[in-house]
């Protein structure tokens, strides 16, 4: 008989994260909606994900705005604000690290012509 998958607490915090990514979540929130104490839950994320609640968060916001850089006349700035980050420059530094490209290099390479 099949067993009926249901979802963790972790899979919980993420909808919540993904439904509002743009909000400034603190551990003690993700962990109140998860039902964990904040180090039980910064633990089981990442055993669960591979990485700290907080950094997946931030991939998600970076994943998020592509669309915007690729889409819209939008500056940088207003991207990066309009999708959470605090600043412009924590922006541009994870948007290197992980393309390899500024978000302006990025936007000229992607954008829909």
């Amino acid at each position: 008989m099949p067993t009926i998958q249901t979802k963790t607490n972790i899979d919980i915090v993420i909808n919540a994260l993904k439904e509002n990514y743009t909000e400034d979540w603190s551990l003690d929130q993700m962990a109140n909606i998860s039902g964990l104490n904040k180090y039980q839950f910064a633990h089981q994320f990442k055993e669960e994900k591979g990485i700290s609640p907080y950094s997946w968060l931030q991939l998600y916001r970076l994943f998020k705005s592509q669309h915007s850089l690729i889409n819209t006349d939008e500056s940088i700035l207003s991207i990066a604000l309009e999708h959470g980050f605090k600043n412009i420059s924590s922006y541009n530094r994870l948007f290197m690290k992980m393309y390899r490209k500024t978000p302006t290099e990025f936007r000229k390479i992607y954008r829909r012509k």
